[in-house]
Formats: C-alpha cells, structure tokens, sequence
C-alpha cells in the first residue's frame, strides 16, 4: 500500500525526487524504500491528500476487489441493531459489528449488539451465507407491564426489571443466498470479466522494464549477486571491489540506479491505476453493487420470560439496483464474444453515469413469525400472566440511495426508507399497524459507518391509548473485510 502512494505522488514530485539523494550507503533496499516514504510523508500533507484515491482505487484492482464492493453498501443487515432495515442484505464482510440505540415506540427493535460472520460454512462463493448473532436491550415485557398494572402489583415491575441481564433477549439468525453471474453481489463470480479488463489494462511499461535492466545490467559488471543484500558500503567492500578508485563513485551510481528502478516502478502502479479507469474496472464495481438478490432468512429469537415469549422469523426478500451487470449484459449484447471492450463505453453513458452516482436499489420482504406461547407466575403475589402462541405476517417495501460526492474510498452517504404492514389478526393484545422508516447513514472511516434514523408507527405495537408513535435511532456499523 505505501509503495502505490507512493507511486502517485512521485508522478507530481518525479522531477523533484530525480534532483536529490535520497539513500545512503548505509541503507539497504529495504531501508531506501523506508527513506523514500519518509521524504514524501515530508511533503505538504495536501498533496498527499490529492493522491490518496489513487492509492486505495490501485490497492482494489485484484484481491480487493470483494472489500471495494463491500464497503459501499453502508447499511444494517438482518439483525436490526443499527438504524432501520437496509435494502441490502450484505454477505460480503468477514465479520460486521453494529451497535445501536432506540426509543419511543415500546418494543421496537434497534438497541444493543448484533455481530455478523460471512460464510461460517466455508461453501464456494455461488452459495452466499452468514451468521448473526444479538443481543437485544432487555426490558420487562409490555403486555406483561399492563397486567402488573391492571392487577395493582405495579411494584413488581421493577422488581422483574433487576433480575434482567444483557443476555436475556437473544437473536440467532442465518441467511442464504444463491449467487452466480445473474444473482448476488460477489465480484469473484465475474472473475472473466474482470481478467479480461486487467488484461486491457497491463500495458508493459518500458521505462519500468529499462530501469529494472540497468540496475541488473550494473550487478553483472560489477560481479554482485542480482539484488545483491546487505548495506550498499557492504556492498562495495567485497575484496573485488574493495582495491578500485573509483569504488565510490561507482556505489553513488548504484545507490542512484537502485532508486531510479523504485521510482520508475511506482510509476508503472500509478499509470495502471489510471488505465484501469479508463477501461472500466472500477465502475464495475458499481455494477456488481447493483446485481438482484434473492436471499432467505431464518431467525430464532430466545428471551427470559419476564422479556416476552421466544419468536421464530422467516424471512424472504427479493433486492434489486438499476444499471447492473445484467442490465449492461442486456443493452449490449453484441459484444458477448469480448465484453471487456464494450463496458466503457457503457459506462461513459450519461444516462448509466447519473443512474450509478445515486444507484437507487428497491427491496421487497415477505416475513412470517411465531411467537411461543408464553407462562409467568409470581406465587408471592398470587399473579399469572398467559399468553397463546401468536403469529404474525409482514410485508414491507425499501427504497435506498446515495447522497452527496463519493470520498476518498469511492463510497458515499446512503439514505434508507422502508414501508411495511404487520399483520396481528389473531392476537388480541397486538394491534395491526403501518410503519415507516428513514436512515441516513454517514462513512466515518473505513468500513466503519454512522447510522441516524427515525421511525413512525401509525398505532404502537401493543393496544394502549396512544395512536401513533415517532422514535428516533442511532447505530455504528463496523465491516471487517477481508484480507484485513
């Protein structure tokens, strides 16, 4: 990675840097590397800045490529934590950790941790997998808060509130995705397409090749070993070395050659970052982000009595962005045979450039739910609470978009909205209602988002007085990727 900065700032500063010494005969390679860094860390740090996208896009060309895509999906997953549901369903981080807080509406979901692990079966790439893990805020159940009331045992509210820990209220969820060139949002499944752009794009570099050669060239005349190790005074001690005159000048001309070929290098990395923009590598990024998805959720959810009753969710959503590797594939179909010519001038469209800037992506979920039938008793008060078991369907549709200019990272802010109907025809103590929620959710650093959300319930959860209820949400989210 600092080898590719460093690459971009030496085409700006190449003049400046071919103007002096920068290692000495006490370095060795890897020290004149070291000492070149520190030259450039030295500069006027706004230059660097300017040069930092260059770094991270050539740092994604190849292995990287599933973290590239990764991060631009900013939202929460199936667990629900941090912020309102995402209309991305995300199997691509290793590891996801999300914080988040909630209030106002009683019993709406959206506080405490929630933890996600991409792929913990180890299946190949076509069958999408992962494993969340959390842990909900624990609160004494309402129905159950109402019937302490109505029974005038208001006191043992609290009561039941102290005996609640954190891991009183646990989600297990497990979520598949069939993927493959058509469906999901995996890079590697397009792998011919993306070797046929890097193919494109690996022009052999001369004055890389030349510099490389002069250096070698240099190591046969003087008999040294090809990179030869050590300090270069060490170097230039060797007996056949140690006698002639002109040993220093001939080691200044080595520790010169030495340098040359580093910074020819880092050029070459700087120049394949630029041809890989122009051939459409990373816009393929984007594409791959906006692929369809069909993925299944199931989700077991184990609480403590007092927490409310344990809950089976099944979930099955269907997610979709505009201007895909589909849609592209579709609109032109003339160049199946050689692909990789044709897709910047797709991407070079106007109408594919706007449509990718605020990639707009529809989701549509269909859930059901059973919750257990549910038994408390307190034999000093001489109270029971029974409830049946319950079910419940839910439909929901999600809308989401980017805002604003990418940063350095090639992501932006994303904003969220969701609207769903739940259905309680059979439980007495719930009500039917509507929801509605938004999120905007802000990158902070890498792979580490801000999460603000509101929703609006048109009648809470559970049958009470009021008739509508607005909260407000905050959450982290934090991807590890892999290859970190």
């Amino acid at each position: 990675m600092k080898r590719i900065m460093l690459a971009a700032v030496l085409l700006t500063l190449g003049p400046l840097a071919d103007a002096q010494e920068h290692c000495g005969p006490a370095d060795t390679r890897a020290t004149c590397l070291a000492v070149i860094q520190k030259w450039i860390d030295e500069q006027d740090g706004g230059q660097r800045d300017a040069f930092e996208q260059t770094a991270k896009d050539a740092a994604a060309a190849s292995a990287e490529r599933r973290s590239a895509v990764a991060l631009k999906n900013t939202g929460d997953g199936t667990t629900g934590v941090a912020g309102s549901p995402s209309a991305t369903n995300d199997f691509l981080p290793l590891l996801r950790a999300l914080v988040g807080t909630a209030g106002g509406i009683e019993n709406t979901d959206g506080g405490g941790f929630g933890l996600e692990w991409s792929n913990p079966l180890g299946l190949p790439n076509r069958h999408q997998n992962k494993l969340a893990v959390t842990l909900q805020r624990s609160d004494v159940y309402e129905p159950l808060r109402d019937a302490l009331r109505a029974a005038s045992q208001a006191d043992q509210i609290d009561a039941l509130q102290q005996q609640i820990d954190e891991g009183d209220d646990i989600g297990i969820a497990f979520s598949y995705a069939r993927a493959s060139q058509r469906y999901g949002r995996d890079p590697d499944l397009h792998e011919k397409l993306y070797s046929s752009l890097l193919h494109l794009a690996n022009i052999p570099d001369e004055e890389a090749a030349a510099a490389r050669q002069r250096r070698v060239d240099m190591e046969r005349s003087l008999g040294l070993p090809l990179q030869a190790p050590g300090k270069f005074e060490d170097i230039f001690k060797r007996p056949e070395l140690a006698g002639r005159p002109d040993r220093a000048t001939l080691q200044a001309d080595y520790i010169q050659a030495v340098e040359e070929e580093f910074l020819a290098q880092f050029e070459s990395m700087a120049a394949l970052q630029q041809r890989l923009t122009k051939v459409g590598f990373y816009g393929l990024h984007s594409l791959v982000n906006n692929q369809p998805q069909l993925s299944f959720t199931a989700n077991y959810r184990v609480r403590d009595d007092a927490v409310g009753p344990d809950e089976f969710k099944a979930v099955i959503s269907y997610e979709m962005g505009w201007y895909n590797v589909n849609t592209f594939r579709d609109e032109t179909r003339d160049c199946r045979e050689n692909e990789a010519l044709c897709l910047a001038g797709y991407l070079a469209r106007e109408d594919v450039i706007r449509g990718l800037n605020q990639s707009p992506r529809i989701s549509f979920n269909a859930e059901y739910s059973r919750r257990a039938r549910l038994e408390i008793s307190i034999p000093d008060v001489a109270f029971s609470y029974v409830e049946a078991p319950q079910e419940e369907l839910k439909i929901s549709a999600n809308y989401a978009r980017y805002l604003g200019p990418e940063n350095s990272q090639r992501i932006r802010p994303r904003f969220d909205a969701s609207l769903a109907y739940e259905d309680f025809s059979d439980d007495p103590v719930r009500q039917n209602r509507g929801l509605a929620t938004a999120t905007l959710t802000l990158p902070v650093a890498q792979g580490l988002y801000l999460s603000l959300g509101a929703v609006y319930a048109t009648k809470p959860e559970f049958r009470g007085d009021v008739d509508s209820e607005l909260s407000a949400r905050a959450g982290l989210v934090y991807k590890l990727l892999s290859g970190e």
